[in-house]
């Protein structure tokens, strides 16, 4: 019996020892399949350690691709949230840094590498200094070491110049200049011929591929004011083929100073092009050559901008022309210089003030904007004052140039289309606005509160006895108008005032009526007191613009056209938070809205579409596979075109010239599909009369739309 047990624990033992032995040859077999299948394929490289591969580089585009790629997949994964915001952060993006460091759940965000330092960057690049301030401090106050704490304590110190600097904000407005600005670097905005045209240069950044890849052309370029306030680029010049650099317009020599090969030379513009005039002969060191310059006193005097071997940064330095008609030796003007860089120098026509960019002088952020004046008695240059908000911002400020009550200056401050975009801006007056305050029956409402809300400031009046306000308020710049009945809020809206609506006029005369529903209102004409015209009525149209795809508010520029005349009557552009209004003297249903943005698919609506809630608009990226909807194309009963249909379809003829790269399927609601086929067959054909390549256009119906006399749909093919 013992030794039947003996044989069988020995059948057992040898049963295990097989078992383990043929486990490990299993094994050996896989690990040898494995090795052989990674010696036929190249190891495949994770997308997020690809993207931290290129945000190490510094390729801050083409990681932050990769990063979008992977929260197309999931929106909640937060390494990636956490990078992307850092790569948006430096391609001074912050507003879209903010939200992303937003979404990270506080829980996983105290994980995060310095996660509140760069959440408090984030909030002062996008001017959110209370609560900037908050998040530095619970950085600095975490325990642990703290790679950004030098950083985040001199960000404090900035909070407190910027806070300041809010109290007191320029009078006045700053408009990105749309048509011109692109992903690339675009500066040294120079304005000439009445303001009527303005030179730009435009540079790539060079640091990714998605750049490398980029249609977009580099050098200098002008451009043309359009009748309706718009610049659009009209040629290349040849300044970049020649080595110049443009530097400031000399209207009383119709003249370009100019920057080549280390000298300053005056240019004139003739038919066969740009003509050299004549070469300032300045003695210029080899070590301090200009970087930028500016002539003033009938070019006489000159101040410069140079790297400065004694100080180890750009100062700026002054020369004038002697009797003998050399100039003097130049010197660096020690009133102005600070211990950091000074840079782009601007003489105003005032003949006093000079205007250049520092990073010293309690700047905010980089490169800010400042102002000085020359005393001619005293023979010395007054303390450099700040600018302010809004032309001075936590981003880099820098090539202003004014002309009267406006100018241009290039900036990459977040918020804008690419890395140095160029802005203008308008002097601020503020007209006497006048007016009634109408309750919901159209009634007068005597003594009720009334506030203006604008730039951060509150002005409270009350009417009189017949409803009648008054008060004083900026033109272009956001109002918003609050009215109180007893101590509640029963009406407010948002308006804005512009330099088209005041003329001449220092009174206007505008009526606010409670009668009106959400979205669309009521309200009365701007109309200036010195005319007599009676207030008409007109209607507000307020709406938003988002990128369908991320959801975040888009820069997008939107216009009212007149479907009777097919002419653009009103165009304004988005805020920073997406947001627009229009005020109409017509009923709705005359116009059509279209609302364009750089890289997206454009969008166009008729008025009586547009419905009485706040107008929302998603607008797509431009990308394959993607439908393209055009709701406002009509047909009539036989299949044929609407009047309004053809105003639409010329703009979408102009949108695919634009982008010629695009291959278009034409689809069309199916009804009967013999009808569906017909629609998009007549749509094709007009689109072809319009110029559009018939070779890139297609057609098919909508399946399953059912009879609808309404709307088509383009699909982008691949």
């Amino acid at each position: 019996m013992a030794s039947q047990r003996r044989l069988q624990s020995k059948k057992s033992r040898r049963l295990i020892l097989a078992t383990i032995y043929w486990l490990c040859y299993s094994v050996i077999v896989l690990l040898a399949t494995v090795g052989t299948l990674q010696a036929q394929q190249p190891f495949k490289v994770y997308p997020f350690e690809e993207a931290m591969k290129a945000y190490r580089a510094k390729k801050y585009v083409d990681a932050v691709l990769l990063l979008e790629g992977l929260l197309a997949e999931n929106r909640q994964n937060e390494q990636a949230l956490y990078y992307a915001a850092l790569c948006y952060l430096q391609l001074q993006q912050g507003g879209t840094a903010y939200d992303y460091l937003k979404l990270i759940p506080k829980g996983e965000a105290v994980f995060l590498d310095d996660y509140f330092y760069w959440l408090g960057r984030a909030s002062y690049m996008n001017h959110r200094f209370e609560e900037s301030k908050a998040y530095i401090n619970t950085y600095l106050a975490k325990r642990g070491s703290k790679k950004f704490a030098k950083e985040a304590t001199q960000l404090l110190t900035l909070l407190g110049y910027a806070t300041d600097l809010m109290q007191k904000p320029a009078a006045f407005t700053v408009e990105n200049v749309q048509g011109i600005n692109t992903i690339a670097n675009e500066s040294i905005p120079i304005s000439y011929i009445g303001s009527q045209r303005l030179w730009f240069i435009r540079k790539s950044k060079g640091n990714s591929a998605l750049e490398k890849t980029s249609a977009e052309k580099e050098g200098w370029f002008l451009a043309q004011k359009q009748p309706d306030g718009r610049w659009k680029r009209v040629s290349e010049e040849s300044f970049e083929q020649n080595n110049f650099i443009a530097l400031q317009w000399i209207d009383s020599q119709r003249s370009m100073l100019v920057l080549k090969g280390g000298k300053l030379w005056l240019m004139q513009p003739s038919a066969a092009g740009w003509q050299v005039a004549r070469e300032l002969s300045v003695q210029f060191k080899d070590a301090s050559r200009p970087l930028a310059a500016t002539l003033y006193d009938q070019s006489r005097k000159l101040i410069f901008s140079a790297f400065n071997p004694e100080t180890s940064s750009l100062d700026l330095f002054y020369t004038e022309l002697q009797t003998n008609g050399t100039w003097s030796a130049p010197a660096a003007i020690l009133e102005i210089n600070s211990t950091r860089d000074e840079y782009t120098p601007f003489f105003a026509s005032d003949t006093k003030t000079l205007y250049f960019s520092s990073k010293g002088w309690n700047s905010i952020g980089g490169f800010d904007i400042f102002k000085t004046q020359y005393d001619p008695v005293k023979k010395r240059w007054s303390l450099p004052e700040n600018v302010g908000f809004p032309i001075s911002s936590t981003g880099d400020d820098y090539w202003l140039q004014i002309y009267g009550n406006k100018g241009f200056f290039a900036s990459n401050r977040s918020g804008g289309v690419g890395g140095d975009d160029i802005y203008q801006f308008f002097l601020l007056s503020k007209p006497l606005l006048t007016g009634k305050i109408l309750g919901k029956q159209g009634e007068a409402l005597a003594a009720s509160q009334v506030q203006f809300v604008f730039q951060g400031k509150t002005i409270q009046t009350k009417t009189d006895a017949n409803g009648n306000y008054k008060v004083e308020v900026p033109i272009e710049t956001d109002i918003q108008l609050r009215i109180w009945q007893q101590g509640k809020i029963q009406y407010q809206e948002i308006f804005r005032i512009s330099s088209i609506d005041t003329g001449s006029s220092k009174t206007l005369h505008r009526n606010f009526s409670m009668q009106a529903e959400s979205g669309v209102e009521a309200v009365s004409e701007l109309v200036a007191e010195n005319t007599g015209a009676p207030p008409a009525v007109i209607f507000a149209i307020n709406g938003n613009v988002k990128d369908a795809t991320r959801k975040q508010p888009l820069r997008a520029t939107i216009k009212l056209i007149d479907i009777k005349t097919s002419k653009t009557v009103k165009f304004t552009s988005t805020d920073a938070n997406g947001r627009f209004n229009f005020y109409l003297d017509k009923p709705v249903n005359s116009y059509c809205i279209e609302v364009m943005a750089r890289g997206f698919l454009s969008h166009w609506q008729l008025g009586e579409q547009i419905g009485k809630n706040e107008y929302a608009i998603a607008l797509q990226p431009i990308v394959n596979s993607t439908d393209w909807q055009i709701p406002c194309v009509e047909f009539d009963r036989q299949g044929n075109l609407s009047a309004s249909s053809k105003l639409v379809l010329d703009k979408v003829s102009a949108f695919l010239l634009e982008n010629s790269t695009l291959q278009i399927q034409i689809r069309c609601p199916d009804g009967n599909t013999q009808m569906g086929e017909k629609r998009a067959a007549i749509v094709q054909a007009y689109l072809t009369q319009r110029g559009v390549a018939a070779n890139r256009l297609s057609t098919a119906v909508i399946p399953n739309s059912g009879v609808r006399d309404r709307g088509i749909e383009l699909h982008i093919l691949p």
